[in-house]
């Protein structure tokens, strides 16, 4: 029997639904989701990530299809959905409350669901009027049909600006050993090699109790392939994270996710594999302890040069 692990990672659920470019929800995708979804509950994993533009809403209905499965993953799963992104037509950021409204009555349709346990406002629109999109926000908070509110890739003068209108609970951003702006934004401030990462981002969130999610936690599997890369830079990091998994006898996957998990922000890694064996290689990441020399190696790899 396969151990559980107590681990604080939310499953993503882009990969459900069939594919992009035709997605459907036949025996095949319901078969998927539901295999995805036990493996995530079997780690430990109680949140589920989706968005109303993922797969069109097949994402939606593959993670219902799955319920109807298996009754026991409804009771067992929290819900986080997003609105705000429109793909039809001209695609475009719409956060008004006509929309919110639309969206959010999609997603608890196709879900078969009476709630949503977190609602993320999808990416920043320079057009939302904050005032009144907030207060139906917080007509829903009132009415429970939500039960929290966050955002998702924004900054930290965003952030300020949502919550003066909506307490918020969570933002979702691009982290990753890959994508370590975040990182750098600490390290380079006052060197030539400035980043452009809001260097606020990571402390509004810590001081205010805001959870920080990150998307891609993995960079599409970039360091965790088992063929060579192509740029050099990649391919140093690669071999550096597989001679740490071999070393620590874990997966690839865990020792990237240890990376991410390593830094005090208390980062939850959406994972969006629907390979219950990556799942379960990615709930390895709790058995691995960096060294903090080990983390710093990682970064300046993956970096490509030395901290100042």
């Amino acid at each position: 029997m396969r151990p559980r692990y107590c681990l604080t990672m939310i499953y993503g659920a882009m990969g459900l639904g069939g594919p992009w470019d035709s997605p459907r929800v036949g025996e095949a995708e319901a078969s998927q989701a539901l295999a995805a979804l036990r493996a995530a509950k079997e780690v430990g994993i109680d949140t589920i990530d989706t968005a109303d533009i993922y797969k069109d809403g097949y994402a939606d209905k593959a993670i219902s299809a799955a319920f109807q499965a298996d009754p026991s993953l409804r009771d067992h799963f929290k819900i986080q959905t997003k609105f705000g992104i429109h793909l039809k037509g001209v695609p475009r950021y719409e956060q008004t409350p006509d929309r919110l409204k639309e969206s959010l009555e999609g997603s608890l349709d196709r879900l078969g669901a009476d709630h949503i346990d977190v609602l993320l406002i999808h990416r920043p629109d320079p057009l939302a009027d904050k005032a009144a999109v907030g207060k139906a926000l917080m007509d829903l908070l009132a009415q429970k049909v939500i039960g929290a509110v966050g955002v998702s890739n924004m900054h930290s003068a965003q952030l300020r600006a949502w919550a003066q209108y909506v307490p918020l609970a969570a933002n979702q951003l691009q982290l990753s050993l890959g994508h370590h702006a975040f990182v750098d934004a600490e390290v380079d401030f006052n060197t030539a090699g400035q980043p452009s990462f809001d260097e606020q981002t990571i402390e509004w969130c810590l001081n205010r109790g805001v959870q920080i999610q990150a998307w891609s936690p993995l960079d599409g599997g970039l360091y965790t392939a088992d063929v060579p890369a192509a740029d050099p830079n990649v391919e140093q990091t690669r071999k550096l994270v597989h001679q740490l998994a071999q070393n620590m006898s874990v997966p690839p996957e865990a020792i990237v996710l240890a990376w991410l998990e390593k830094h005090p922000a208390a980062i939850v890694p959406v994972i969006g594999t629907t390979k219950p064996e990556r799942i379960w290689a990615c709930a390895r990441a709790r058995e691995v302890h960096l060294e903090r020399s080990q983390w710093y190696d990682l970064y300046q790899h993956a970096r490509g040069r030395n901290i100042p």
